[in-house]
């Protein structure tokens, strides 16, 4: 999806940015430097706004036709979700065109729509199988959270706006260069400034898909206090966001096994699991977690089975994702908070309500010294070396020229020598040689484990 959208995006600009080059050919003079820069933010809006309309029609036709959901009106569901949908709809004055089950056992579950009056609400098989019905009561007022907050149509707004800037950078970059061979003076004073401006966009526009992402973890928080606020147990939720990202991870595993094995099963059914884990793939953003921010809780439920969840050790594995710096440097990059960071807030709501925590050591284990070091290496090793190929060199080359010309091929050899040495040290970092020896480590061992041998610092 996102490469399509990326795709569909580029194809716009270029669009928008030709049809502006030809009409400033074909008119000259009569064509306004204004109207470069605007012409691009003109067709953006416009294509947002066809986008806002025709998108849940395309998700409609996907829902039904690639994974074969089943359509229900709120009347045909089971008694418990009915009633309490009946209920919400009465008391917050929305309405559900349909409910969509889809036959996955990966438990997920959104909805979309263009208004309050017209949404729609998907939910998987998962969900039915894996949570308690006071667990999918949960799930179900957090989509209807989003629902009453419209938050469809919030994001549909917020998500244009980094669109926009790039189309300004967009525009300001081609006046810019129409004007850099001008004879004119003022016109080439012009364009320069048109230069730093669109430099300005640009960084505006990384800026604003930050803020675009935190609106939307922020939503999350939203909705998820509405579940815990109509229903009354926000330790529900919590038992649920554990149980559905046990689920992911168990389905996503199944799916791949089915994927991979071209001997045991026809292609017919690993196109299906194909396809299916393509819909997991698809659905972080829209769906009520982030399958690759699952992975820690499910590893800690793994092997408890969902209706018997460790309690200690789900605590003890969230705790991992609130004192690793990588756990807040990736949620920068999500839609979703970290799913410690959910089961803290709802332990909060429970405590306000005078209610037992559902996980009461979230957070407490510590580990016993900072893991920033760790993580600096680590983020050193991941997005500064690869690029150390062009910069080691150059640097010695010029540090061995300040000492004698003659020495800058010198310079620029040990530059090499020195980028070699630090990606085999990147490579031993990536994929460490383990033996047969080597214990089998796990989140919960990384945190309680304090002796000599632990693992405590793994990234």
């Amino acid at each position: 999806s996102l490469g399509v959208m990326t795709l569909l995006w580029s194809l716009v600009f270029v669009l928008a940015m030709v049809l502006t080059f030809l009409a400033s050919i074909a008119f000259g003079e009569i064509i306004s430097p204004s109207l470069m820069v605007a012409l691009p933010v003109i067709v953006s809006i416009l294509f947002v706004f066809f986008q806002f309309l025709i998108s849940p029609w395309i998700m409609d036709i996907t829902i039904s036709w690639v994974y074969d959901a089943e359509k229900y009106d709120v009347g045909q569901l089971p008694p418990h979700i009915r009633e309490f949908l009946y209920q919400q709809m009465e008391m917050y004055n929305f309405s559900l065109k349909w409910v969509a089950i889809i036959n996955d056992n990966n438990p997920n579950a959104f909805v979309y729509g263009h208004t309050k009056k017209r949404a729609r609400m998907v939910i998987t098989k998962g969900i039915l199988n894996y949570l308690g019905e006071d667990e999918q009561i949960a799930v179900v007022a957090h989509e209807c959270g989003h629902i009453i907050h419209r938050d469809f149509i919030w994001m549909t707004v917020a998500a244009a706006i980094p669109l926009i800037c790039y189309s300004f950078y967009q525009g300001l970059i081609t006046f810019a260069r129409s004007t850099t061979y001008s004879k004119d003076e003022d016109a080439a004073k012009v364009g320069a400034a048109a230069f730093v401006v669109a430099v300005m966009a640009w960084l505006v526009y990384y800026l604003s898909h930050f803020l675009v992402l935190l609106l939307s973890r922020v939503r999350e928080y939203y909705a998820d206090r509405h579940s815990a606020e109509v229903t009354g147990q926000p330790g529900a939720l919590s038992r649920a966001l554990v149980k559905i990202a046990y689920g992911m991870i168990r389905a996503e595993a199944e799916q791949s096994a089915i994927v991979d094995n071209k001997d045991k099963y026809p292609v017919a059914e690993r196109q299906k699991a194909a396809r299916r884990r393509g819909f997991t793939i698809g659905m972080r953003a829209l769906g009520i977690f982030d399958s690759r921010a699952a992975r820690s809780l499910a590893n800690a439920a793994y092997g408890t089975g969902v209706s018997d969840l460790n309690e200690e050790a789900v605590a003890k594995a969230a705790s991992w994702d609130l004192t690793n710096p990588w756990g807040t440097f990736l949620e920068l990059f999500s839609t979703h908070p970290l799913p410690a960071k959910r089961i803290r807030s709802l332990n909060k709501l429970q405590e306000e309500r005078g209610q037992r925590p559902e996980f009461p050591g979230l957070g407490e284990i510590r580990p016993p010294e900072s893991l920033w070091d760790e993580f600096l290496i680590d983020l050193f090793l991941m997005y500064v070396a690869p690029i150390l190929w062009l910069i080691l060199p150059i640097t010695f080359a010029a540090g061995f020229a300040f000492l004698n010309p003659y020495y800058s091929v010198i310079g620029m050899g040990v530059g090499c020598l020195a980028f070699a040495l630090v990606w085999k040290w990147r490579r031993k970092e990536k994929y460490p040689k383990i033996r047969d020896s080597d214990p089998i480590v796990t989140v919960v061992h990384c945190l309680t484990d304090m002796t000599k041998n632990s693992y405590y610092e793994a990234s």
